[in-house]
């Protein structure tokens, strides 16, 4: 299976030419996008952010989606998770 690391796969690789050993390396299916997708996305743009790959990978696997808008309406809600508590303090977690 493909590693997570490109330093690990480049290890495998150079193990298979030093021993004369061949191995076939198979893609990781534990995630839904694979190591050529971002670069893939990225083509042609100018500007790069996750929050685009994010929605592509979302639309492409139907994740939190209901159709073609996203659960919930809206794609994050980041701008309401930098909110400050202000003054307040957040709220206490009760004890399970």
């Amino acid at each position: 299976m493909q590693p997570g690391k490109h330093r690990v796969y480049e290890l495998l690789q150079e193990a298979s030419l030093a021993t004369d050993i061949e191995i076939e390396i198979r893609e990781d299916r534990h995630f839904l996008s694979t190591p050529a997708d971002f670069p893939e996305h990225a083509k042609g743009r100018k500007q790069l952010r996750l929050e685009y790959f994010y929605r592509e990978m979302r639309r492409k696997h139907d994740g939190l989606m209901l159709g073609t808008e996203p659960e919930g309406g809206s794609w994050n809600y980041d701008s309401e998770n930098r909110r400050s508590f202000r003054k307040a303090c957040p709220p206490r977690i009760v004890a399970p």
